[in-house]
């Protein structure tokens, strides 16, 4: 579960699109992590969240998981779909499978 905290380090992700940059953010079940070249920015991750989540048939959350890439580009989609005056706290995270 990724909050809005976690996104907006897509801010110092690298806007070069070259071999030698990540246009991407790293993310583990403990944090997440980017860097534009020069800076490295990391934010740990939400935990113990699940006594709070909805119900929603056929998913299930999941905190093991291995590491993975979330591109710039999907990750300023994501962040800008999290609504910025939920009336509950849970939904202002997301999941992402």
């Amino acid at each position: 579960m990724l909050n809005r905290h976690n996104l907006e380090i897509v801010k110092f992700c690298s806007t070069e699109d070259s071999g030698y940059s990540l246009a991407a953010i790293y993310v583990t079940p403990s944090e997440t992590v980017c860097t534009d070249g020069w800076r490295l920015v990391r934010v740990a991750t939400p935990s113990n969240v699940s006594g709070t989540l909805p119900k929603i048939e056929g998913f299930e959350a999941c905190t093991a998981f291995g590491g993975f890439l979330l591109p710039r580009d999907s990750a300023k989609a994501i962040l800008a779909s999290i609504p910025q005056n939920a009336l509950s706290p849970i939904l202002k995270h997301v999941f992402i499978g």
